[in-house]
């Protein structure tokens, strides 16, 4: 899957959610997982890292990530 895919699937997914009387939003940012870490709690970001998703909000818990 090429780094546009997950653009394609989290603005779909937040007119979806929109579309259904969701309070949603489309995010982009990066994604790292604790095994790319390195002994000293760090972890090198590229481009390779973007990543994009969509957030509804659940009154009560606040904005919650959707993939």
């Amino acid at each position: 899957m090429d780094s546009a895919s997950c653009t394609y699937f989290a603005s779909a997914g937040t007119l979806l959610m929109r579309s259904f009387g969701f309070p949603a939003r489309y995010v982009e940012g990066f994604i790292v997982t604790p095994d790319e870490f390195n002994s000293d709690n760090y972890v090198e970001v590229t481009d390779r890292s973007a990543h994009a998703w969509c957030e509804v909000y659940i009154d009560g818990t606040g904005w919650v990530p959707l993939e």
